[in-house]
Formats: structure tokens, C-alpha cells, sequence
């Protein structure tokens, strides 16, 4: 029984020692300032720009949806049952099949 616990205090003393820094704290902190990388992207115009997809009188009623092709985008546009409006990707995630 002593040699069983021996044996386990043992492994636990080597699984501990397994997650400990080979290195001393300090070198594995410090940083060098000649360092000329940046992840930081540099700035960039906005393009942003609104379209009309469809007149509103193609609106569908609330809890339909229509398709339509934007800009050489399918988009599926969407009305809510609380009548808010939703323009949403024209394709399904998981197969590629059209929405509309």
C-alpha cells in the first residue's frame, strides 16, 4: 500500500513539473523593440453604398420573402411577421440552394 502511494505521489510530482516553463518568466516576457511587424491595417476609403434591390410595392407581405439579384449579389429579401424588413444572403450555408 506505501509503495502504491508512493508511486502515485510520483506521477503527480512529473504530470506537474510537464506544465512548468523550461525557461525562467522573464525570458519568455520580454519583447524586442526592434521589431518592425504590425498587425494593424492601414486605412481605407469607405465604399459603402446603398441600392434599391426592389420597388416597394414587390415588398412581400409580412412573413414572406422574394429573391432578387443586386449588384451581381442573389440576396433574399424578407419581411417579418412584425413587418420589419431583412436583406439577408440569397444562398443557404450548409447546402448552396437558393432561399427565395
Amino acid at each position: 500500500m506505501k509503495f502504491a502511494s508512493v508511486l502515485v505521489a510520483l506521477a503527480c510530482a512529473m504530470s506537474v513539473s510537464a506544465f512548468a516553463p523550461t525557461a525562467p518568466l522573464r525570458a519568455l516576457t520580454t519583447r524586442s523593440v526592434d521589431s518592425k511587424v504590425t498587425m494593424m491595417a492601414g486605412k481605407s476609403s469607405s465604399k459603402l453604398k446603398y441600392v434599391n434591390a426592389i420597388p416597394l410595392s414587390d415588398l412581400p407581405k409580412p412573413g414572406g420573402a422574394v429573391g432578387a439579384v443586386v449588384g451581381g449579389l442573389d440576396v433574399c429579401i424578407a419581411v417579418g411577421t412584425d413587418g420589419l424588413i431583412y436583406a439577408l444572403g440569397g444562398k443557404a450555408p450548409p447546402t448552396g440552394t437558393p432561399l427565395k
